[in-house]
């Protein structure tokens, strides 16, 4: 579940970004801080609205499915049996 919203808010953050440079608005990153967070937003948000709908759609969709797979099967930390 935290995978999914950690996902979503990447995706939201990098699309705004994406959305702004293909109307013509410059982003950069100042200083040395090229692979922080918002570098590497910066860096997936010049590929393009389309492409980064696309991957953090596949992103999305894996986490969907491992969060359903982990609802469907619980892992069982102690079995208890009760003979009477």
């Amino acid at each position: 579940m935290i995978a999914i919203c950690i996902i979503t808010l990447i995706f939201l953050w990098t699309f705004y970004i994406a959305d702004g440079i293909e109307n013509g608005i410059e982003y950069g990153v100042t200083g040395d801080h090229k692979n922080s967070l918002a570098g590497i937003v910066l860096g997936l948000a010049s590929l393009g609205t389309k492409y980064n709908a696309l991957l953090f759609g596949t992103f999305f969709v894996i986490a969907l499915l491992a969060f359903i797979q982990k609802i469907k099967k619980p892992k069982i930390v102690q079995r208890i049996q009760v003979r009477g």
